[in-house]
């Protein structure tokens, strides 16, 4: 599932006043651009990264939280996620092997969203975006802005979790920006770390250095084949 879909999922709520959505809808068409633009490298992103969810964030203060709302919003939006998304969550559960979400987006709407789908089992954590709140309005959000390129940055801030699962060094890591290949550089261990990646847009221009960065590139691929075949062979 796209990150930008959490951000849009929240957008679509009714309630919302003009100028959020608007001022919304601008910053995703200033910087969407220059996220997916496949002539500037990561660190000339970076910074327009870290401007884009830092005007996202004083966006955000002072509008109201409702989960009933988001609820709605997921159900109207009619999300999806990968096929086979649900049967390996579940899988992954009964077999008691912890499930690491990475998101950019919103987390609330992330775990809102994983609860719609009956996927929010007790194995998984979440680390995202989190809105801070008083009386039901956003104040801003937790910690460190996470965008799509410093989420090795935040893996070693939260190396507190990493260390819960130092007995299991090895590791399947998914994603699909380029940003994403650097997500387990908060595991400790001489482990394996496969990373497999998801390329579906810029193909032709993005594929080298996808290549270069993921064991296992997809292309245009909305399934969870692969990694379920894995899962096959090592459960």
């Amino acid at each position: 599932m796209d990150i930008l879909d959490f951000l849009g999922i929240f957008e679509t709520i009714p309630t919302l006043p003009k100028e959020f959505t608007d001022g919304a809808q601008s910053l995703y068409n200033k910087f969407r651009n220059i996220e997916d633009n496949p002539k500037m490298t990561v660190e000339e992103k970076i910074p327009y990264m870290e401007q884009w969810w830092d005007l996202n964030e004083k966006l955000f203060i002072g509008i109201p939280y409702n989960e009933k709302e988001v609820a709605q919003a997921i159900v109207e939006s009619k999300v999806t996620l990968r096929d086979g998304t649900d049967s390996a969550f579940l899988r992954l559960y009964l077999s008691e092997i912890p499930v690491l979400v990475f998101s950019a987006g919103l987390g609330n709407v992330v775990s809102a969203t994983l609860n719609h789908y009956n996927i929010k089992y007790s194995n998984v954590h979440v680390i995202s975006n989190f809105f801070k709140m008083e009386k039901g309005i956003i104040t801003g959000f937790e910690g460190t802005l996470l965008h799509v390129f410093n989420k090795n940055q935040y893996a070693i801030e939260n190396c507190d979790y990493f260390k819960e699962l130092a007995p299991r060094e090895n590791v399947i890591l998914m994603g699909d920006s380029l940003g994403d290949a650097s997500m387990a550089e908060g595991v400790q261990g001489n482990g394996c770390i496969l990373k497999i990646g998801f390329l579906s847009v810029h193909i032709d221009q993005f594929l080298p250095q996808y290549l270069e960065k993921f064991d296992i590139v997809l292309l245009d691929d909305q399934t969870m084949n692969v990694f379920n075949a894995i899962l096959n062979k090592i459960l």
